[in-house]
């Protein structure tokens, strides 16, 4: 074979070669499948308690007194926490968180006066949940470290599944609540704490717990945390999540 014979069917191969590949693109083009897009992950959201428990309906719940206790001013200068380079003092800002829960409705009452800062020892508070016989009692604290929602209640209690259940609900109602967090402000974690209260002394936000009512005693957020960054700031939605937080215990 000479040389010429061999270029011609070396080229009759490479154009063969080429329609067969090209053949083989086109019969396969209708199977090709594109990578798939990768979906945007949405904000991660710290996950829900499931409230289970007793029975604790009551669709005249709006009728009975539900006691407000705004922690600390025990004595002159018992302010609790507070944070000099944001101006805040936990005795006034759990004031004013009550207070704004109190504008819900008549039957919100508190230990102390909500309209300003004055005095109630552990006993004037006492006398007021005995005179008062409340359905509920909520006692308001502010953390110093983590942004978490802490709620505390008696291991002792009669009561200790109500209890239990109206923590779960009020932590789940401020969770949901988006005009709190407005997509930057996260809380870090949730809990609720079970305590035997006979450990604490009357100076102790503990010792509040000793009552035979539901009882909850609320540790919200953190007094470290920059103004425009801390969601107790917003004193009005946070009232309302606790609202409805007692609302969907009595549901």
């Amino acid at each position: 074979m000479n040389i010429q014979n061999m270029e011609v069917i070396i080229l009759i191969l490479l154009l063969g070669g080429g329609s067969f590949y090209m053949y083989t693109i086109f019969q396969h083009e209708e199977e090709f499948v594109p990578e798939p897009q990768v979906a945007l992950e949405e904000e991660e959201r710290i996950d829900l308690y499931t409230c289970q428990g007793v029975d604790t309906s009551d669709p005249e719940w709006k009728d009975k007194t539900i006691l407000l206790d705004p922690g600390h001013m025990l004595f002159d200068g018992d302010e609790g926490f507070s944070n000099a380079s944001n101006g805040f003092s936990e005795s006034t800002m759990v004031r004013e968180i009550a207070q704004s829960l109190s504008f819900s409705g008549s039957n919100f009452l508190g230990t102390r006066s909500l309209e300003k800062e004055e005095v109630a020892s552990t006993n004037d508070r006492v006398q007021r949940i005995l005179a008062q016989n409340p359905a509920l009692i909520i006692s308001f604290h502010v953390g110093e470290g983590e942004n978490t929602l802490n709620a505390f209640v008696s291991s002792t209690s009669e009561n200790i599944q109500e209890s239990r259940k109206l923590a779960c609900n009020i932590i789940n109602a401020i969770i949901q609540n988006d005009e709190l967090h407005n997509g930057n402000i996260e809380i870090e974690g949730r809990n609720v704490i079970s305590l035997n209260p006979k450990f604490y002394n009357e100076n102790d936000p503990e010792f509040i717990l000793r009552t035979k009512k539901p009882a909850v005693l609320l540790e919200m957020g953190s007094i470290n945390i920059a103004r425009n960054e801390n969601f107790l700031t917003s004193k009005l939605e946070l009232g309302e999540a606790i609202y409805k937080g007692i609302g969907d215990y009595y549901e």
